[in-house]
């Protein structure tokens, strides 16, 4: 948007800005003020409008004035001037005038002239402000409402700038950000509203005026999760960027747990249907088609019309067995049990063996070619004994094979699409149609038309009518394969928003499969339908500013055991040092004075032997009446981390929880991914099943930016609201995590200390760990891998073949509230 272009009823600038500040200040006032201004007065400027464009009077007999200047470009003396001659005719005019608002189509510079020197209009300002001791000057420039408008923008990169730009300056100033999401509610271009609410989140995230997020998150709530919403739209994304805002007021306790507990899902359905629209019979100008049909619009609904299983395959082996390990470590007597027991433990053994054959059959079995027996199986011509079957097992193993494709919807999904069928008059409506359908009215309902948009291409032959989608697809080549595309045609922008609506409303109408537990459930987390919402910062602020650790690059404490390795040549004294040298003392390494490591990554090379050395440690917590069993199973060997050295396990982030480089959000509808879980099912001393919960410490999710992509660890979610830690900020190599009085709880640091060698620890203030554990009366354990190897440049060729010097050590620590860390067990495993 260009303010050359602003103009209202044929008026020109000046005219049509000074009525833009006449209605912001209205808003504003009503605002700010509520039912403490008396009246408010627009002036018309005939005869001089004294000073400002309007005022309010306040109960008190206070007066705030506005006064906008279309000042376009420059700030110098002589604008200055002209605002004291304004302030001047107010003062006389209202002599009880206590603010003075002053709005300008431009966006102070703090930069000065050449050779830096001269006055920058932000010293200007600074000046005129400090002219008056009796009033209070508040500057109003055009950045904010420019953003805006640029935010509906079919330039992808342009969206992003102004969102970015939004962000930090809504940061500075939550309540006027406030406003301008109050102001713009009602805006029907809803990729404006996206953008905003996502701007919106990154300034209540950085934001440090509490006044300010507490009116942020007010407004945020009476959009979307009030009893009268003053928002219509249902986008997912909009409504998810909406609840962090709400999340993090609550997370500095400026509001309630009722009043953050209505902004969280599931949320109660629309009494309307979303409208549906058939696509015409022969109909060529679909704007659903190419990349957009193919994977975009999936997004609408996917989830909600996943089919679940009627039959598990193994539903028949669905018996709970402990831990594989720790079962073996009863039958070979290496935990203690009463004697009645072993005979249990030994029978529940055999069970658990042949459920494991039996398993590994059917899973072989699902990978060959059963097709002509499922066929008969669908069919239900179920093949006699004397038909061409291999044996009876093949038989059984096609039909277990086959049992996991006999799926069916939800019934609420079946129920909408019966609703659809019979307010439309259809025969059959599938998930796709019904889902393209709907996309098709919101697409429409924006404004978008073929005659428009399309117009009538034909190669550029004479009489062609170009439209602007086709003109847009010209020039600039589409996304592909579900991204969006740099610049977007009209159609583009309508599919992206008509996905988050119909998203949205289908998140309130129906449940989403759990493909672990292949059960409904209600939607809880807006992150997981729809489009995921953007990053407020555009992937660059965290990687412009951040804290700096101030610490010394090097390796942790007892790492590196003191051991000189002998050899006539370097392969030599690799090999020896790596068969002879110590062991680090793990529970060394994760203590480093007030601070503990909670999730470490180390990668080195020993100086004198150029041996080979990483370790992996993660921190979990486990219930102290949980503990013994769990101490008792490590020292039986019976407890071996999952060994992918190299990959920090923790709880892995399922795209339920906001995060920025610069920001992580915490909230209680954090999910993590089911196979970095580490609860398992122990044996009591009766030989009967003990489930014993361990549960992370430590999180970590992908953030992807323009440098790349880059792994992001954090304490975890699960427990922020016992360690108090609302935020986080750094870059990508360094992040505080502070509570809501900026102390410091956590830090991550990531160093590269030379070639292939590397650092990545999340550190935890003892105390705070010490406090956390007497809170959830909790345990701390560590599980801890080390890897030591020969390092393979050192090898002859000939030799890289077969098996040369490495070693791996399996580490359990433990820690109980305000004791040190002690060492449970260690077992070296196969290398």
């Amino acid at each position: 948007m260009e303010w050359a272009d602003f103009k209202t009823r044929h008026e020109d600038c000046t005219k049509a800005f000074e009525a833009l500040g006449r209605h912001l200040f209205s808003k504003w006032c009503s605002y700010t003020y509520g039912e403490d201004i008396e009246r408010i007065i627009y002036t018309d400027g005939k005869g001089g409008d004294g000073g400002v464009e309007a005022f309010a009077r306040h109960k008190d007999g206070s007066v705030i004035g506005l006064q906008a200047k279309w000042f376009r470009e420059k700030f110098d003396d002589k604008q200055v001037k002209q605002l004291h001659k304004s302030i001047k005719s107010a003062t006389q005019r209202h002599p009880t005038l206590t603010r003075y608002i002053v709005c300008m189509p431009l966006e102070l510079q703090a930069s000065r002239g050449a050779g830096n020197k001269g006055k920058s209009q932000v010293d200007r300002w600074e000046e005129f402000d400090a002219s008056y001791n009796n009033i209070e000057f508040i500057f109003w420039g055009d950045m904010p409402l420019l953003l805006a408008w640029s935010c509906s923008s079919v330039v992808a990169k342009r969206v992003r700038a102004a969102r970015t730009q939004l962000a930090i300056w809504g940061s500075l100033n939550p309540k006027e950000m406030a406003i301008l999401l109050s102001e713009l509610e009602s805006c029907n271009d809803y990729q404006i509203l996206e953008s905003i609410l996502t701007a919106a989140v990154g300034a209540a995230c950085c934001t440090e005026d509490r006044d300010g997020l507490h009116a942020l998150s007010a407004q945020c709530s009476r959009m979307f999760f009030s009893e009268s919403p003053t928002c219509s739209t249902r986008n997912s994304v909009c409504r998810h960027a909406a609840r962090i805002v709400v999340e993090r007021a609550y997370a500095y306790d400026l509001i309630s747990e009722s009043q953050v507990g209505r902004a969280r899902p599931p949320y109660q359905a629309g009494s309307q249907l979303l409208a549906y629209m058939k696509k015409p019979e022969g109909w060529s100008e679909n704007p659903i088609s190419g990349d957009l049909e193919r994977y975009v619009v999936k997004q609408a609904s996917r989830l909600f019309f996943e089919q679940i299983r009627k039959n598990n395959f193994c539903s028949e082996d669905e018996v709970r067995y402990p831990k594989s390990e720790v079962a073996k470590a009863v039958v070979e007597r290496r935990i203690d049990l009463e004697e009645k027991a072993y005979e249990k433990v030994e029978v529940l053994w055999a069970q658990m063996e042949a459920a494991r054959r039996k398993r590994e059959s059917i899973w072989n079995a699902s990978s060959r070619d059963y097709r002509p027996i499922s066929n008969k199986i669908l069919d239900e011509e179920i093949p006699s004994e004397n038909q061409d079957v291999e044996n009876e097992l093949d038989l059984d193993v096609v039909k277990a094979v086959h049992m996991k494709y006999e799926t069916e919807y939800s019934p609420e999904a079946e129920s909408l699409m019966d609703n659809y069928k019979k307010i439309y008059g259809l025969d059959v409506l599938t998930p796709e149609q019904l889902r393209d359908g709907l996309i098709l009215d919101f697409v429409y309902s924006q404004g978008w038309d073929a005659d428009v948009f399309y117009g009538k291409p034909n190669g550029g032959e004479e009489g062609e009518i170009l439209g602007a989608d086709v003109s847009i697809s010209r020039e600039h080549y589409p996304a592909t394969h579900g991204a969006r595309s740099p610049i977007a045609s009209f159609a583009e922008k309508y599919i992206w928003l008509a996905i988050n609506e119909v998203a949205g409303d289908f998140a309130d109408r129906l449940p989403i499969k759990d493909f672990c537990n292949a059960e409904f459930e209600p939607v809880m987390c807006f992150s997981d339908v729809g489009e995921e919402m953007p990053d407020p910062f555009d992937g660059r602020r965290g990687v412009e500013y951040g804290p700096d650790s101030g610490k010394e690059s090097r390796f942790p404490d007892h790492f590196w055991q003191e051991y000189h390795a002998q050899g006539d040549n370097q392969l030599q004294r690799s090999t020896d040092w790596v068969n002879n040298a110590e062991w680090p003392k793990v529970e060394k390494v994760i203590s480093a004075g007030r601070q503990l490591s909670i999730c470490s990554w180390i990668h080195g090379v020993e100086a004198h032997s150029a041996a080979s050395q990483m370790s992996r440690i993660t921190c979990l917590l486990v219930p102290r009446s949980q503990f013994e069993i769990f101490k008792r199973d490590a020292l039986a060997g019976a407890i071996v981390p999952r060994c992918d050295v190299g990959d920090v396990r923790c709880a892995g982030i399922d795209g339920a929880c906001y995060h920025s480089p610069s920001v992580v959000c915490w909230a209680p509808f954090v999910k993590t991914i089911d196979d970095c879980d580490e609860s398992y099912d122990s044996l009591d001393s009766k030989g009967d099943l003990f489930s014993v919960e361990l549960r992370y410490l430590s999180a970590k999710t992908h953030w992807l930016h323009d440098g790349g992509e880059t792994m992001l660890y954090f304490p975890s979610p699960f427990y922020s609201k016992s360690l108090g830690i609302v935020r986080g900020d750094g870059a990508k190599d360094y992040r505080e995590f502070a509570d809501k009085d900026g102390l410091v709880v956590a830090t991550f640091e990531r160093l590269d200390l030379g070639v292939s060698e590397t650092v990545e620890h999340l550190q935890i203030d003892s105390d705070r760990l010490d406090d956390l554990l007497m809170k959830e009366d909790s345990v701390a354990v560590w599980f801890a891998e080390i890897y030591r190897e020969v390092r393979p440049e050192f090898i002859p060729e000939k030799q890289r073949r077969h098996t040369w010097a490495r070693r791996r050590m399996s580490v359990v620590c433990a820690k109980e509230p305000r004791k040190e860390v002690q060492c449970l067990s260690s077992i070296e495993v196969d290398g």
